[in-house]
């Protein structure tokens, strides 16, 4: 049992990367934060892109995010205070109602894009093509957490071992 609660909560606002990707398709990031903006934690990644979610307040140098794919949009209609990523397109599906657009990044994430398929849009992008993710901060659902403090050593120290163990 991982998380309890309505349908909707479960996937506005999963606890876990786990129910992230049981409930709904959803995109996981780490983020290694580089500053803190206010309430915000901030990935810069240069050229005015950067990954942002909101802070939990924690002493934490990275996070595990959670985007869902139709909170992204792809093109210059970036939200500002959010987060832009650019990367290429590697494939696009027709579904119908909607289309999925795979995009990989520089650091060599692929993220999902969910759009709808209006007759009033532009151009589509195709695989190849160059491209710019954008999403509100509030959209990037914090699903972990890792401190920055240093992981335990895997053989105690000689002057710290139990006597009885070394006669073991």
């Amino acid at each position: 049992m991982q998380q309890i609660d309505f349908p909707q909560a479960l996937y506005e606002r999963p606890g876990t990367a786990f129910v992230a990707d049981f409930i709904g398709t959803s995109n996981t990031i780490e983020l290694s934060i580089d500053r803190r903006d206010g309430d915000l934690a901030v990935m810069d990644l240069g050229g005015g892109m950067r990954v942002v979610a909101a802070d939990p307040g924690r002493a934490y140098d990275r996070l595990q995010i959670a985007v869902r794919p139709e909170k992204i949009r792809i093109g210059p209609s970036a939200e500002n205070g959010g987060s832009r990523i650019s990367g290429r397109v590697v494939e696009r599906i027709y579904l119908g109602s909607l289309s999925q657009t795979v995009v990989e990044t520089a650091g060599g994430e692929r993220l999902v894009v969910h759009e709808l398929n209006d007759d009033d849009e532009g151009p589509c992008p195709t695989p190849g093509d160059e491209v710019v993710l954008s999403w509100h901060a509030r959209h990037s659902l914090v699903v972990s957490d890792r401190s920055a403090e240093p992981q335990p050593d895997a053989e105690p120290d000689r002057a710290d071992a139990d006597p009885k163990e070394a006669r073991s």
